[in-house]
């Protein structure tokens, strides 16, 4: 009986990247942050009772084969937008989208993003019963991560989408900043993968929490979960009415698909290794320059001199 219980298990997952019987309307969580932010290792770890259909970077142009792809990145919170009403209803499928999922028929709905950061107001007016999360890592350590990424001779040809030209010819952003900051952002175009990097995390953490209404948004950093806080873990997983069982321990220790280290394996340095391993991998004038923009940015709101938070995650309560 044991036997035919992993067979049964197996096939259905194996169904289960072909299609789903979603179920789940608007019962649906949003988990959203830059890339290499660790977003897919939190999904991983909301997911790890296998409670989801798991949506997995549907905005993603390349991969998500969209029929049309029409999309504003900053969405005005009363416009329309009928792709992302197809994404956050689960009215998506096909091989990428449905890489991770392992529910056959699911009654909650789970949707991975790097791409909507700038779009958690909208999804929060338009489907208020959604549980939305943006997860933040400090920039240096994102930074970091994507020269990595970017350095890598497997011939994956990797170019971050949406670049930050594009990111910064969308008026619904735009219309959010100073001419000053404008200036300082654009001036990061073309000047290489860490200056862009830094920009785009501006835009899509700094900006996207203080410009828009997040309040209905959970604000969560990387540091903190990886830290092993408690606190911080018990509070998140109550806010998107998630058990805490014994197995969410292992699901925290575990790297992801895209982690760029052995699928599941424990992840092996600490939060302060890995800090250090980032700044090391970055030059000094890297580093000068990477500071010098986000100092614009009342980025001390956020960060420390360490590289850690300076506030506990929680809600987002500071639109202005």
């Amino acid at each position: 009986m044991g036997q035919d219980n992993l067979v049964l298990g197996s096939l259905t997952e194996r169904l289960a990247k072909l299609t789903c019987f979603d179920q789940a309307g608007d019962n649906a969580v949003v988990i959203t942050g830059s890339g290499r932010s660790g977003t897919s290792w939190l999904a991983n770890a909301c997911n790890y009772r296998n409670d989801f259909r798991y949506i997995f970077e549907p905005l993603n142009q390349k991969k998500a084969q969209h029929q049309e792809f029409d999309l504003s990145w900053s969405l005005d919170r009363d416009s329309d937008c009928s792709l992302m009403d197809q994404v956050i209803m689960g009215r998506c499928s096909g091989q990428w989208i449905n890489s991770r999922n392992r529910k056959l028929l699911a009654r909650r709905r789970l949707l991975k993003f790097v791409r909507a950061n700038l779009m958690l107001e909208w999804i929060t007016k338009r489907y208020p019963l959604t549980k939305s999360v943006i997860l933040i890592r400090n920039p240096i350590s994102v930074a970091a991560s994507r020269k990595k990424l970017a350095a890598l001779q497997d011939g994956s040809n990797w170019v971050w989408e949406p670049t930050l030209e594009q990111l910064l010819s969308d008026s619904s952003l735009v219309a959010r900043l100073t001419v000053s900051e404008q200036l300082i952002l654009s001036e990061q175009i073309g000047k290489g993968i860490v200056r862009e990097t830094i920009a785009d995390w501006i835009i899509n953490n700094i900006i996207a929490t203080q410009r828009y209404d997040l309040s209905r948004v959970y604000k969560v950093f990387y540091e903190s979960l990886v830290g092993a806080e408690e606190t911080t873990v018990n509070s998140l997983f109550t806010f998107l009415d998630i058990p805490v069982q014994s197995g969410l321990s292992d699901a925290l220790h575990r790297s992801s698909e895209t982690a760029r280290a052995p699928l599941g394996s424990q992840v092996p340095l600490s939060l302060e290794d890995r800090q250090a391993e980032s700044v090391s991998s970055l030059s000094a004038e890297e580093l000068d320059q990477a500071f010098d923009i986000l100092g614009n940015f009342e980025f001390a709101r956020l960060y420390g001199d360490d590289m850690n938070p300076v506030i506990q995650s929680q809600l987002c309560n500071n639109y202005a």
